[in-house]
């Protein structure tokens, strides 16, 4: 499977995410487009990986290349390949699809427990996932989840 991931600022990688594509068999590309790459055309792909950053979905003024992830991020919904979503990726996924931006009421930085959501509990991407466990985070805004979506994990202040 040949996966692309977006790249939005230059310290930011896939981290544990990378050898676990790779002893999967996975062909990686990365788009860098903190560095003034294009995003890719939808076909170039089987899966997307769009990952964080400081900005935030409404940026376009100070970062245009925004606009195209949404519109790349709708083509590749509308093609049936999957996106993972990681912090800022997340909130443009759910922004794509008519998720509002807001700051939260309790920004999270540092350690955090996220829990599995009651109603998903067995949705097939949460296989083999604890009902809670502890992640790093980072961001002070959030995403609505869109009418479509489905809420798989949260923590308390997200």
């Amino acid at each position: 499977m040949k996966t692309t991931w977006l790249q939005s600022v230059g310290f930011e990688n896939l981290g544990a995410i990378e050898p676990w594509l790779r002893r999967r068999g996975h062909k990686l590309s990365r788009i860098a487009l903190c560095n003034g790459e294009k995003v890719p055309d939808t076909h170039s792909f089987d899966c997307l990986i769009v990952m964080g950053g400081a900005m935030v979905p409404t940026d376009d003024s100070q970062y245009p290349w925004l606009f195209d992830v949404l519109n790349l991020l709708r083509a590749t919904v509308s093609s049936g390949r999957p996106i993972f979503g990681i912090c800022l990726g997340a909130q443009l996924l759910g922004h794509a699809f008519g998720g509002r931006i807001e700051k939260s009421e309790q920004p999270e930085f540092g350690w955090h427990t996220v829990r599995r959501s009651p109603v998903n509990q067995s949705h097939e991407l949460l296989r083999g996932m604890p009902a809670a466990f502890t992640t790093f985070q980072w961001h002070r805004d959030t995403v609505t989840v869109p009418a479509a979506g489905v809420t798989l994990a949260s923590s308390d202040a997200c």
